[in-house]
């Protein structure tokens, strides 16, 4: 489960579905409470879908193509009803989950209650399938869904390999895209991802909401000051699992949708360390943010959102490709030297280079997630270069004082 900060807004938990309720097949995959901290509910709503009840057309995917989208025009709606209520009693007769998505009606929705389902089916180890019946989006969205997340799968292998929590899932178009659903499946996990997951559930802790914040918002005030002129929130997962991740991550995008930039600006969404090894930490945390930058380009002319990541042991140099701008990142060291020359500053030592990174130095990993402005839209080297010469500046020890004053109040 996740915990979100008490600042959340009851309108946006309206927004992006009424309540929760969760299905009665479904809940023994439910994890823990489901109570958010300073809310009622958590921001689910599913319900049992009945072969019998249904409106809509609804399908198995057996014995077919799962990324395919037939082309069903030519047949009647009354042909295809028949052929998804008998599909639809098939699966539950197979015994599969049929979950009615209320309130799903846009993509935003669509990625907050598949993530939110898929946490749910991520700390059993266990093979699942749910089949998620989403009666108000287009079958052309669930296909780009289906297809951009299978396409991860089989081209980031590295990717792949850092989210160990991830690659266990797998999704397809049911019935072939014949109607709105979709099926969520998880593999048996095998040993190692057994011991990785229990490793990750034992190094993570609940979130102390007063320090959390504290220390979160002193990181904004002494490396963004920009951002904290607008209004921005805060919001804190109490679980480092990558599905808990995605959802925390969509259900940020709701609530920024559901309101205005006087209401808030930006969103500060921060979760737990994963693991105590440091290296193996940030590879993971890099791994994140590819697949958050993925998900924010799908969905680039519907949600505007500037990315900026943070992590505690952030290097810029370990983040690929290193010569080329990455979005949310730091631009890259041969960029920032090359503005240097160009602006006539005394050339910095590689040393005094690497001290940029403590822009990216926090007490939690996370992400801010603002809205796009003209100001960065024009980019973000300009405003690395002066913070580069300004932490050379400031020097190793002051940088590396405030980063653990910040870090005693997590721990």
């Amino acid at each position: 489960m996740f915990h979100w900060s008490s600042i959340l807004s009851a309108f946006w938990l309206f927004q992006l579905v009424e309540r929760v309720e969760v299905a009665e097949g479904f809940s023994p995959l439910y994890r823990g409470d489901g109570k958010i901290i300073g809310s009622g509910t958590f921001p689910s709503r599913v319900r049992v879908a009945h072969a019998s009840r249904i409106g809509g057309l609804y399908s198995s995917s057996a014995n077919t193509d799962p990324h395919q989208v037939e082309d069903f025009e030519d047949w009647s709606d009354e042909r295809k009803s028949s052929l998804f209520q008998f599909l639809l009693r098939d699966l539950e007769v197979e015994g599969v989950p049929l979950l009615g998505c209320d309130g799903v009606s846009a993509n935003k929705t669509l990625n907050g209650a598949t993530w939110t389902i898929a946490g749910q089916l991520s700390e059993n180890e266990y093979e699942r399938k749910v089949c998620l019946v989403l009666e108000d989006i287009p079958v052309k969205n669930l296909k780009m869904f289906v297809n951009s997340f299978s396409e991860l799968k089989t081209t980031q292998q590295p990717m792949m390999d850092a989210l160990h929590d991830l690659r266990r899932f797998s999704m397809s178009l049911v019935g072939n895209g014949i109607g709105p659903a979709l099926i969520l499946e998880t593999a048996n996990k095998t040993v190692n991802e057994v011991a990785e997951y229990s490793t990750m559930v034992e190094n993570t802790v609940a979130p102390n909401e007063p320090q959390w914040k504290a220390a979160m918002e002193s990181f904004v005030k002494r490396c963004f000051p920009q951002v904290e002129k607008d209004p921005i929130a805060y919001r804190f997962l109490g679980s480092s699992d990558i599905c808990d991740i995605l959802s925390g991550y969509w259900n940020c995008i709701c609530e920024l949708e559901a309101s205005d930039a006087t209401q808030s600006n930006s969103i500060v969404l921060s979760f737990p360390p994963s693991s105590e090894n440091e290296k193996e930490m940030h590879t993971r945390f890099v791994a994140i943010s590819e697949l958050l930058n993925t998900m924010n380009s799908l969905y680039k002319s519907e949600y505007k959102y500037d990315l900026v990541y943070f992590h505690p042991s952030y290097d810029r140099d370990e983040i690929q490709p290193q010569n080329e701008p990455v979005n949310g990142h730091l631009s890259p060291t041969s960029i920032l030297r090359d503005m240097i020359r160009q602006n006539g500053n005394e050339e910095l030592s590689d040393e005094q280079l690497t001290l940029r990174n403590y822009q990216r130095r926090s007490p939690l990993p996370g992400v801010i997630i603002k809205r796009v402005s003209e100001e960065s839209e024009g980019g973000n080297c300009q405003s690395d270069y002066q913070n580069a010469i300004r932490l050379a500046t400031e020097g190793e020890g002051k940088l590396r004082e405030a980063l653990m004053e910040e870090i005693k109040l997590i721990n």
